[in-house]
Order: C-alpha cells, then sequence, then structure tokens
C-alpha cells in the first residue's frame, strides 16, 4: 500500500483532455489553485500597508534631521547665538515634539495588521526633545561663561576702587572712575 501526498506544483497543471476518457485530471491541481487564491488575498490585505507607509513621506524632513549636526554650530563660544534666539529655538522643538506625539498614533488598524507606531513616533519627537535639551544646556554654559566675566569685571573694579591713591591726580582719577562705574555695570 502507498500513501501518496499531495504537492504544490511550481506551475498550474494542465487539465485533462475531454475528449480522452482515459486522461485523469492531475490531483495536485487543487493545491495549486488555493495556493493562488491564497496568495491574492494576501497580496489585497497588503497593499494597504503600502499606502499606510506613504503616509509617513510628509516626515521626510524629522527622518533626515540629526540634532547633532544642528549643535555643531554652536560649539564656537565666540559665536554663540543670543539667549532670545536659542529661546525662540527651544520653544520651536518643544512644540515640533509635542506635534509629532499628537500627530502619529500610538498604534494603527490597517487591513488585518496592527500596526505599533509608537517607537517610530517616540525616535522622531525624541530628536526634537535632545536638541531642546542640549539648547538649554547651551543656554547654561552661556550664562556661567557670562557670570565668570562680569566677577572678573567687578573684582578688577574693585581692586581699582579699593587702591590707595598715591597724589591727588590718582584720587581724582578714581572718583572719577567710580562716577562713571555705575553706567559701566549696567551695560554689562
Amino acid at each position: 500500500m502507498f500513501l501518496k501526498a499531495t504537492v504544490r506544483p511550481d506551475y498550474r497543471p494542465e487539465d485533462p483532455n475531454p475528449d480522452d476518457k482515459r486522461e485523469l485530471p492531475d490531483e495536485n491541481t487543487w493545491v495549486f489553485d488555493e495556493y493562488d487564491k491564497l496568495r491574492g488575498v494576501v497580496t489585497t490585505i497588503i497593499e494597504p500597508l503600502d499606502q499606510y507607509v506613504k503616509t509617513y513621506d510628509r516626515f521626510a524632513k524629522e527622518y533626515e534631521f540629526d540634532p547633532d549636526t544642528e549643535m555643531t554650530q554652536y560649539e564656537d563660544p565666540e559665536n554663540w547665538p543670543d539667549v532670545d534666539t536659542l529661546r525662540a529655538s527651544i520653544i520651536f522643538h518643544q512644540n515640533e515634539e509635542k506635534r509629532l506625539q499628537g500627530e502619529i498614533p500610538e498604534e494603527i488598524i490597517c487591513s488585518v495588521f496592527k500596526i505599533s507606531t509608537k517607537v517610530i513616533r517616540d525616535m522622531l519627537a525624541a530628536k526634537h526633545a535632545k536638541i531642546a535639551q542640549a539648547q538649554i544646556e547651551l543656554i547654561a554654559k552661556i550664562a556661567k561663561a557670562t557670570s565668570n566675566k562680569i566677577i572678573e569685571e567687578f573684582e578688577k573694579s574693585s581692586i581699582k576702587v579699593e587702591s590707595v591713591p598715591k597724589n591727588i591726580e590718582e584720587l581724582s582719577a578714581i572718583r572719577d572712575y567710580m562716577n562713571n562705574l555705575p553706567k559701566e555695570l549696567e551695560k554689562k
């Protein structure tokens, strides 16, 4: 006794000649037909996924955005931007982070698939969060450098004011310096 198993053929077997009664149909024809139907159904349910992927084309700018490259322009302490410009940039990036969190849902059902978009959403939003945080740290660096500079200037002024004059001209120069000191401090 033999057990014969069905095999999925690569091509659909030809139908038997209806005029020849001795010719039998290939027993694997139904396997090929069912496989072909299944392939068609899978293709049909995958097509909405292709359409869904195209919805992310509008986020191409966020994909290409690199926070590290953006921050390289601020590496030179001599060319730091003013704090108001940085504050506006921080607000912009924080708003972009919120916008992405709101626009991209955590998960979506597309055809028969449940797609988790949380990772992609968080990755894109994290780029903006990273740049905002780096700019906040830059403001802290600018504030520290500015305060150190002001402290040095105060110490220089203090030394000059506390110096003991040797003659009347030096005393007059110190008095003039003290009179101008409030204006100079206000500028700094």
